[in-house]
Parts: structure tokens; sequence; C-alpha cells
């Protein structure tokens, strides 16, 4: 004859004591284990949501580096527009001060 298996073992305890004084006895045997596996999943699931806090706030800088980038954008091209126009406006001068600096002078008659 063969040994019964764990679970006909299981089985067998079940219907003569009840499936809560079975999973008692299990938990009072294996206490040590449950808990650490438990733990272990509890503080798994923290980090994870830890991690999961740092790729949110993550998105919101890279969002924020967007922003910036495209008013950065702006300044400079609104630096371009100025930086033309004051160009333009030291062109418009040169061009007074060189025709201030004509100097006429009389033709004498004979």
């Amino acid at each position: 004859m063969t040994d019964p298996t764990a679970s006909q073992t299981v089985a067998a305890l079940v219907e003569r004591k009840g499936a809560g004084v079975v999973a008692l006895a299990v938990l009072r045997s294996y206490w040590k284990p449950v808990t650490t596996i438990a733990s272990a999943l509890i503080a798994f699931g923290v980090f994870l949501n830890k991690f999961d806090t740092v790729i949110e706030g993550q998105k919101a800088e890279n969002d924020a580096i967007r922003i910036i980038s495209v008013r950065l954008q702006a300044v400079e091209t609104q630096q371009a527009v100025m930086t033309q126009k004051q160009s333009d406006e030291e062109a418009r001068w040169q061009a007074v001060t060189t025709a201030a600096d004509i100097v006429v002078t009389p033709r004498k008659r004979h």
C-alpha cells in the first residue's frame, strides 16, 4: 500500500476537523514564511506606488521643460526681430550722419 499524498492527507483532515481548524494549524506552523511573503508583497506594492509617483513627477517636469523651451524659442525670435530692427535703425542713422557730413562749398563767380 502506498502512502497518501499531501493533498489527500489535507483533504482527510478537513473532513475530520473542518477547514477552519486546518487553516489555523497550517498558519500556526508556517506563520513566519507567510508573514515574510506577505510583508515582501506589501513592500513591493509600496515601492511600485512610489515608483509610479516618481514617473508622474518626471512627466510633469518634462511638460514644464517643453513649455520653457517653447517660451525660450519665442524670446529668441523676438530678440532676432529686435536685433534686425536695431540694425535697420543704425543703418538709417548712418545714412543720416553721412548725409550731414556733406560739405557744400559755394561756387565763385568770375
